[in-house]
């Protein structure tokens, strides 16, 4: 038997025990949600709308509406595959901050200081195979990418929701950015650049 048909089924498993992963990360953020006010409200956009990228209004209901509805309701429906069909009201405030084109980040082991982060920037950062080598090194449990690609604005966006989805990101009563540690079981703690949550 070839070597390339003998990797192929490991890496077939891999990839599976890879997005089993996820899946339960996601689960995690739901059952255990942060214990912040962007967490206290979730959206779940039903099973039939999760196949747009966009609302489909028709031109009398987005006439009725109004802009600032139709933006609101197209957010929900492009961020809702990222989540799972169910996501937080943390995941509009970051995205209206990555969007805005800087994200507002807590510093780490500086509880009280905030740093803003131009997503120009993380895109410039996670697109390096230095930086990416050094984030894999402090963070493994996050399972980065072992090489670098160069990044689009609209696929780091992705990347940080990503993160944000599966709990390595989290916004707190200020909808400031930390980076984080989900508990390992329903109803632990989070821990939240280096500081274990009280509530």
């Amino acid at each position: 038997m070839s070597k390339s048909r003998k990797t192929k089924p490991v890496r077939n498993k891999q990839l599976a025990r890879q997005k089993a992963r996820a899946q339960r990360e996601l689960e995690n953020l739901l059952r255990s949600a942060p214990p912040f006010a962007p967490y206290q409200e979730w959206i779940t956009l039903p099973r039939k709308g999760q196949g747009f990228s966009e609302y489909p209004f028709t031109p009398e209901q987005a006439a009725v509406i109004g802009q600032e509805a139709q933006d609101f309701l197209n957010r929900v429906m492009r961020l809702s595959p990222i989540y799972g069909g169910d996501m937080p009201m943390a995941a509009l405030h970051l995205d209206m901050q990555i969007t805005a084109g800087e994200l507002l980040m807590a510093v780490t082991g500086e509880p009280d200081r905030v740093r803003p982060m131009p997503v120009a920037q993380l895109v410039e950062n996670l697109s390096d195979q230095e930086f990416l080598d050094q984030l894999r090194a402090e963070h493994p449990e996050v399972g980065l990418s072992e090489e670098a690609t160069e990044l689009s604005p609209e696929t780091c966006a992705a990347k940080i929701h990503e993160l944000h989805a599966r709990g390595y990101l989290v916004l707190d009563d200020n909808h400031v950015v930390n980076l984080a540690v989900p508990p390992t079981s329903p109803g632990g703690r989070w821990l939240l650049n280096g500081h274990v949550t009280t509530a």
